[in-house]
């Protein structure tokens, strides 16, 4: 009877605070006692397969819009795809143990616009929040080391802040460096800014950074620059950009659905091209490739239809 109470008290409220003896509790309670809240704070000790079942409730039943999990102990993974396409969720306390968001963790959680996590995390994955469109803002922990490739691919955002006593990562202007401002990390996808200087240290230009930037209309690159790794301005908006003499590599797909580019200069220094580099930018209609260029990829011009001058050195036709 004593069951029951606790039930139906959970079913008529949307509101719920539970504390958890051991792990596995969330698996006693029934479905009906949870499917109508819209705010669970759990405390206590929690296995996978509680975070499982809460994820599938917040799925079945899209009621769920605050998860505060920050006293619940013993996960230390946030797994793979784990919160992936949970579509209700509005914001989400991560435990003070977690120590990792897996890759695509949550991905495509449409209305997520506040996650707030530990001090002790330490690597966010590979496409955590790609598709979070209702993030605006979010800070990086002071122990995060390592940030995967399109972690932060989000429509509405506009600014990534990163805590003062990181020693890896540092945030100016919202946008994400290595601390050593060698590497640029993310921009912010909503960075509303026609023209944008990156800092002059940087000689790295991280995979994806400008993925989906569709305000930049121009990037002003340092003389210091050296690699532009894969992705790094996919499908943004940028009409002009000046590679640096001394770049070295432009990685696969870097400027691919760049419709708003109308001619590029690769300087001789460059070694690499990756494939489809220039794939499908409509209106890019100059091309120079300069003398020493090499090492140019499969289809880097592939489906821009309008390219009315195209210029290649001996360099690039004997490789």
């Amino acid at each position: 009877m004593a069951g029951l109470i606790k039930s139906l008290r959970l079913f008529f409220s949307k509101e719920k605070k539970i504390k958890v003896k051991r792990p596995g509790g969330i698996l006693t309670y029934k479905e009906f006692s949870l499917k109508g809240i819209k705010k669970l704070t759990i405390k206590g000790s929690l296995c996978q397969k509680d975070i499982i079942r809460i994820v599938d409730i917040i799925k079945t039943y899209r009621k769920l819009e605050e998860l505060d999990l920050k006293e619940v102990s013993s996960i230390l993974d946030i797994q793979d795809n784990l919160f992936h396409g949970c579509e209700s969720l509005r914001k989400i306390v991560l435990p003070t143990s977690t120590i990792r968001i897996g890759e695509s963790a949550f991905e495509a959680c449409k209305c997520l616009s506040d996650v707030i996590m530990p001090d002790g995390l330490k690597t966010i994955g590979k496409s955590a929040f790609f598709g979070c469109n209702s993030l605006k803002e979010i800070t990086i922990p002071q122990n995060v080391k390592s940030i995967g490739s399109w972690a932060f691919v989000c429509k509405h955002l506009n600014t990534i802040h990163v805590s003062i006593h990181n020693d890896f990562f540092t945030s100016i202007d919202g946008i994400v460096y290595s601390s050593d401002k060698k590497c640029l990390v993310k921009c912010p996808t909503n960075t509303c800014a026609d023209v944008l200087k990156i800092q002059s240290e940087v000689e790295t230009i991280n995979e994806g950074a400008f993925m989906d930037c569709n305000d930049i209309k121009e990037v002003l690159l340092p003389s210091s620059i050296k690699t532009i790794e894969d992705r790094a301005f996919y499908n943004s908006s940028i009409r002009t950009i000046k590679l640096p003499v001394g770049i070295t590599k432009i990685g696969k797909m870097t400027f691919s659905q760049c419709n708003n580019l109308e001619s590029i200069e690769i300087p001789g220094t460059v070694k690499q091209i990756g494939d489809r580099a220039f794939a499908t930018c409509n209106r890019l209609k100059k091309v120079v490739i300069n003398d020493g260029v090499c090492g140019i990829g499969d289809n880097v011009f592939v489906e821009c239809a309008n390219i009315t001058e195209i210029k290649l050195p001996d360099s690039a036709l004997n490789n």
